[in-house]
């Protein structure tokens, strides 16, 4: 086993990110002895469901007293969700479409006449069978509790820990394309939300206020400065 004792910080907070917590819980334990010594006082060792983590201070999520839990939901058979897959879809697929045809058109390929008219007919019919078989109606809930995010989709249950909160990924689409909001978790977790969702610009706008009052809300946008 490593001598860490006679590490500096930095390659303490190295060995650290590259361990693996569960196949070498001694080497953790001094590791943990030796960086407890060694932060800085704005650094802070806290222990998660996936092992320890070192965060700012001002990124560990703090509870909020007499919070009172928030639930989105809606369906994947609602009016507005369809609405938003045909619109989005077809915005995807279409300049696709027209890009494959000014290359065939370019091309000296055989059969070029029949491609140009038969592709485009067959990906249309893809997107209508895409929107008909696109799988069975469910029901998708987000429910933020105090220091937890939970997502049901279907029978699927899902508990997103705010301590294992990564980072913060916001993807604002061109016209007609879909925006993204991407959460990582320890234990390569991801929570993702998308205009698809009737409710996203309720649920963009409530996330950043439910993470903001527990956390440092930038920080978590400039990912790769948390273990």
């Amino acid at each position: 086993m490593p001598d860490f004792s006679s590490y500096s910080y930095d390659q303490l907070v190295d060995s650290f990110r590259n361990i693996n917590q569960k196949l070498y819980p001694e080497n953790v334990s001094q590791l943990i002895s030796e960086l407890e010594k060694k932060k800085p006082e704005n650094i802070e060792l806290i222990q998660v469901n996936s092992g320890y983590r070192l965060l700012d201070k001002d990124q560990i999520p703090k509870k909020i007293d007499n919070y009172n839990e928030v639930s989105f939901s809606y369906s994947t058979g609602s009016k507005e969700f369809n609405s938003n897959f045909l619109k989005v879809y077809i915005a995807t697929v279409i300049p696709l479409i027209i890009v494959v045809l000014i290359r065939i058109r370019m091309s000296d390929i055989a059969f070029k006449e029949e491609l140009l008219v038969g592709l485009p007919i067959l990906i249309l019919l893809s997107i209508v069978f895409s929107y008909l078989y696109r799988g069975s109606e469910k029901t998708i809930s987000i429910t933020f509790k105090n220091s937890s995010i939970e997502e049901i989709r279907g029978k699927k249950n899902k508990v997103f820990l705010l301590n294992e909160l990564r980072s913060i990924e916001v993807k604002e689409a061109k016209k007609d394309y879909v925006d993204l909001i991407n959460l990582y978790f320890e234990g390569k977790k991801k929570l993702v939300f998308s205009s698809f969702e009737p409710n996203y610009s309720e649920i963009k706008s409530f996330l950043k206020e439910y993470l903001s009052q527990r956390m440092n809300y930038e920080k978590y946008l400039s990912s790769g400065s948390n273990l």
